[in-house]
């Protein structure tokens, strides 16, 4: 035998040793010992944890476990539901797209489109061009069925596009064919013409209303249908009101959840698309960051009441105002939502484009929020007569976020403000806010005698000295007064480190008696005070929100257990997956824990 043919022989029989020794190695892992569904669902959890796809550009969770054994490659492949979300942001033919449907089985999909630059080359005109961005989004679509993502198993779908007119086209096709299993619609539009004048030709609002002529019929509806009769959950983020409320009927009906963040023309137009969703449980509008040409529209109160629209099951309201206070609290004054539990608000404290009407309390959204509501009836004016029985618009309301509350007018009568805006919710348990509100609070720290949860919000500056000592301080008084916070999240660009390191000298007595001795406390010392009178202190790094049209959706669907093809016991189990498109995956390793080299582009 030559030498060359018995280096082979040994090379051989040395791959086939080593393999021999990965999988007893492998075999001999707890987590290998786990049931083949268990082993799935943790598959499942992990990936959701990822986060958002279009956040960073590493290999997906599904990607990574195909690297890791032979057993959590098999495991993966058998678990349709590792392949249910499919995410799209580069032009046809999506290749990883028909990969992952291949996997998916009979699984229901999430399908994501992200109409950007990337999905938009190589053909630069497409930017300028909506028409031919609607039909590369139509083609995308198509591919998705002819690869087997018919519509009947389309769960969810979410556009982001720079042109408005893949969006009215997508909402057709949707209209064409029976859509049973859809549940989440979600079709945001990136034109921004704030900063344009509305006279340009070729602005991307006028273009916008062009694509829109004779696209507000029944074929361009999300109204509920029988042709989608799981339909609950729809967002609508900077449409042009033309598409949105120019109809003879309301867009949407029979939601359960509905995101409005698209200018209106009028509040009649708001008052008749809600009208056709009574039994919705969430409720975010958004008119923040929008151009609204009837910011200071201002109807008598007969004209409100004719506009009220009753929302008995809404629980979940965010309203996200800023500077128009006038619109905002219009809004809040046509909605009547006795039974919201969780209430955020977003506004400029310092009366914001109500600014000119500061001495008139009509028009203060703190006063009506407090004292709205007489004889538990909503009411049209903000300061009813002396004497008689009122009270708060939302009186169940136990979670309060206000922690973006913004001012542009200094701090003159702040105070005042922050005071009448926490006294409006005394049952509070939750309460999301800045140290301004916490400082306002403490004044009076057993106003809130229910309120247990809190998230502060610093500075986005590295000194927060100011933030801590308040919220130290009030936490130390709520102690003291037997009222105790039991969990405190602190959103901080500080280290956590940094926190934990001061955690061991709370136990010390003679340390925390030392502090409360001084006037005022460093950062160490009142984080130290900190850790000695709540249960819980979390800190995490801010929550910062992207200015950026791909912002994610702030309300995610609920999640099941994931279900697998090996020793399945059950039906198939639905729930949130994510995909994406790139390359193919290779073939795994012997070593558990080995992963691929990053794919770059996902797609």
């Amino acid at each position: 035998m030559s030498t060359t043919t018995q280096n082979d022989s040994r090379h051989e029989s040395n791959i086939e040793r080593d393999t021999d020794t990965n999988e007893e190695h492998n075999k001999a892992q707890l987590i290998n010992q786990l049931p083949i569904e268990v082993l799935a669902s943790i598959f499942h959890i992990v990936k959701d944890m990822q986060g958002d796809l279009q956040s960073y550009r590493s290999t997906l969770i599904q990607e990574i476990v195909l690297q890791v054994c032979a057993h959590w490659r098999n495991v993966a492949l058998a678990t349709p539901i590792l392949w249910r979300h499919i995410y799209i942001s580069h032009p046809p033919p999506h290749p990883k797209a028909q990969l992952y449907i291949s996997r998916s089985g009979n699984c229901s999909l999430d399908i994501q489109m992200e109409m950007k630059a990337s999905y938009l080359e190589p053909e630069d005109e497409l930017f300028f061009d909506s028409g031919r961005q609607a039909e590369r989004a139509l083609q995308t679509l198509q591919l998705i069925v002819e690869y087997g993502g018919t519509m009947d198993r389309w769960r969810s779908l979410i556009i982001r596009s720079k042109a408005a007119r893949p969006l009215y086209d997508a909402i057709g096709l949707i209209n064409s064919a029976p859509t049973p299993a859809l549940r989440f619609l979600s079709f945001t539009w990136g034109g921004d013409d704030r900063n344009r004048a509305l006279s340009l030709v070729n602005s991307p609002r006028v273009q916008a209303m062009r694509d829109a002529e004779g696209k507000t019929g029944d074929s361009y509806s999300l109204a509920h249908s029988s042709r989608r009769p799981q339909l609950a959950h729809v967002e609508l983020v900077r449409l042009p009101s033309q598409f949105v409320f120019l109809r003879s009927s309301p867009m949407v009906s029979n939601l359960t959840r509905f995101k409005l963040a698209s200018p209106f023309p009028s509040l009649q137009s708001v008052s008749n698309l809600l009208s056709g969703t009574p039994c919705l449980e969430l409720l975010d509008v958004d008119i923040g960051n929008l151009s609204l040409e009837n910011a200071r529209e201002r109807l008598n109160p007969t004209s409100l009441d004719r506009l009220r629209i009753s929302l008995p099951l809404l629980s979940v309201f965010s309203l996200k105002i800023w500077q128009y206070q006038i619109c905002g609290l219009q809004l809040l004054k046509i909605i009547n939502a006795p039974n919201v539990e969780s209430f955020e608000l977003e506004f400029e404290i310092d009366h914001g484009d109500a600014g000119y009407l500061g001495d008139d309390r009509n028009w203060s959204i703190p006063a009506y929020l407090a004292k709205g509501r007489v004889h538990g009836a909503l009411q049209s004016l903000t300061s009813p007569a002396r004497n008689v029985k009122c009270g708060p618009i939302f009186p169940l309301a136990h979670k309060l976020n206000i922690k973006h509350i913004s001012s542009t007018g200094g701090t003159f009568g702040q105070p005042t403000k922050y005071h009448a805006l926490a006294s409006a919710f005394p049952n509070i348990t939750h309460l999301a806010a800045s140290h301004q509100c916490i400082d306002v609070m403490l004044g009076d720290p057993n106003a809130h005698p229910n309120l247990t949860h809190i998230a502060l919000q610093t500075p986005n500056h590295k000194d927060i000295r100011k933030s801590l000592e308040i919220i130290a301080e009030y936490a130390f008084a709520r102690q003291r007064l037997g009222s105790p916070i039991s969990t405190l999240h602190i959103y901080t660009e500080t280290p956590e480190s940094y926190f934990k390191a001061l955690k061991p000298k709370a136990d010390n007595l003679e340390v925390i008696d030392a502090i409360l001795e001084r006037d005022e406390w460093r950062s160490e010392e009142s984080i130290t005070i900190l850790y000695s009178v709540v249960d819980a202190l979390i800190v995490r790094e801010p929550e910062l929100r992207s200015p950026n049209w791909l912002m994610d959706s702030d309300y995610a669907e609920p999640k099941a257990a994931a279900d697998t093809d090996i020793g399945r016991e059950t039906g198939n189990t639905e729930s949130e997956g994510s995909g994406s498109e790139g390359e193919t995956d290779s073939e795994p390793s012997g070593e558990p824990g080995s992963q691929s080299e990053s794919e770059g582009d996902r797609e």
